[in-house]
Protein backbone atom coordinates (compact mmCIF):
# COMPACT_ATOMS: atom_id res chain seq x y z
CA UNK A 1 0.00 0.00 0.00
CA UNK A 2 2.61 2.79 0.86
CA UNK A 3 4.45 1.77 -2.19
CA UNK A 4 1.80 2.64 -4.84
CA UNK A 5 1.05 6.46 -2.86
CA UNK A 6 4.63 7.07 -2.73
CA UNK A 7 4.51 6.02 -6.73
CA UNK A 8 2.12 9.17 -7.23
CA UNK A 9 3.47 11.94 -3.98
CA UNK A 10 7.02 10.64 -3.39
CA UNK A 11 8.61 9.18 -0.23
CA UNK A 12 7.24 10.95 2.94
CA UNK A 13 3.94 12.71 1.63
CA UNK A 14 1.72 10.24 2.48
CA UNK A 15 1.18 7.83 5.06
CA UNK A 16 -1.08 4.61 4.83
CA UNK A 17 -1.83 0.88 6.43
CA UNK A 18 -4.46 -1.13 6.15
CA UNK A 19 -5.97 -3.04 8.84
CA UNK A 20 -9.20 -5.76 7.82
CA UNK A 21 -9.70 -4.37 4.68
CA UNK A 22 -9.93 -0.60 5.64
CA UNK A 23 -6.79 1.89 4.83
CA UNK A 24 -6.33 5.38 6.74
CA UNK A 25 -4.51 7.69 4.89
CA UNK A 26 -2.48 10.49 6.17
CA UNK A 27 -1.90 13.05 3.63
CA UNK A 28 1.08 15.76 4.85
CA UNK A 29 -0.07 18.31 1.79
CA UNK A 30 -3.51 18.28 2.64
CA UNK A 31 -5.80 19.42 -1.07
CA UNK A 32 -8.66 18.44 -2.39
CA UNK A 33 -6.97 16.72 -5.03
CA UNK A 34 -4.13 15.01 -2.97
CA UNK A 35 -7.04 13.68 -0.76
CA UNK A 36 -8.62 12.64 -3.58
CA UNK A 37 -6.00 10.35 -5.31
CA UNK A 38 -4.58 8.99 -2.51
CA UNK A 39 -8.18 7.53 -1.93
CA UNK A 40 -8.11 6.04 -5.31
CA UNK A 41 -5.31 4.51 -4.33
CA UNK A 42 -5.40 2.79 -1.41
CA UNK A 43 -9.16 1.82 -2.65
CA UNK A 44 -7.30 -0.13 -5.86
CA UNK A 45 -6.24 -3.47 -4.48
CA UNK A 46 -8.99 -5.90 -4.17
CA UNK A 47 -8.80 -6.73 -0.33
CA UNK A 48 -9.61 -3.08 0.53
CA UNK A 49 -13.07 -2.03 1.42
CA UNK A 50 -12.87 1.04 1.99
CA UNK A 51 -10.22 4.40 2.51
CA UNK A 52 -10.12 7.40 4.03
CA UNK A 53 -7.84 10.66 3.75
CA UNK A 54 -7.19 12.97 6.83
CA UNK A 55 -4.59 15.49 7.03
CA UNK A 56 -1.15 14.97 8.44
CA UNK A 57 -2.69 16.96 11.42
CA UNK A 58 -5.12 14.42 12.17
CA UNK A 59 -2.42 11.81 11.67
CA UNK A 60 -3.13 8.72 13.47
CA UNK A 61 -0.10 7.85 14.03
CA UNK A 62 1.57 10.45 15.31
Amino acid sequence: MQGRLEIDGGTGRRKAEAHDGLVPVANRHDDRTGRHVATLLALDPPDVVGAETVSSREDPWS
